[in-house]
């Protein structure tokens, strides 16, 4: 990977290390670590179809202005777990969120971010109505420290 001082030397800085030239430097550190933390987003990236695939549905919401930004309508994605509890995926940030919601007034309680597939497949067993499955049978592995 290359440094700061590498990427300043390759646009002709040279010279002593003065004050612009250390700005500088701590500004191209600061756009890698943002380009690293966003390449491991895209690694990491929760597709459409994994979650249709695992049972999740999509909801179309009609939004002009949203349709009138970027030519096409607004969707989710989501699991409900049961009446207070739910999975949402976002088709703009592909962020999958918990969500505990309070049913009679619509108000969120608390989201959390899940960050894999597998993740969401541990939620839906866990607050499944179905029965447990067993070690036996295929299920998501869950570590528990």
């Amino acid at each position: 990977m290359m440094t700061p001082e590498d990427i300043l030397k390759g646009i002709g800085c040279k010279g002593h290390l003065n004050v612009n030239k250390k700005k500088a430097i701590q500004a191209i550190q600061i756009a890698l670590n943002l380009n690293e933390i966003q390449n491991r987003k895209m690694e990491n990236k929760i597709l459409y179809k994994d979650l249709i695939d695992i049972g999740f549905e999509r909801i179309n919401d009609h939004d002009d202005v949203f349709f009138d930004q970027n030519g096409y309508n607004y969707f989710r994605v989501e699991y409900v777990l049961n009446k207070s509890l739910y999975m949402e995926w976002d088709s703009e940030t592909h962020e999958l969120m918990f969500v505990r919601w309070r049913e009679k007034d619509g108000t969120v309680l608390n989201k959390m971010s899940i960050d894999s597939v597998n993740a969401a497949k541990i939620l839906i067993q866990f607050f499944s109505t179905n029965k447990y499955v067993s070690e036996n049978e295929s299920s998501p592995s869950v570590n528990y420290a």
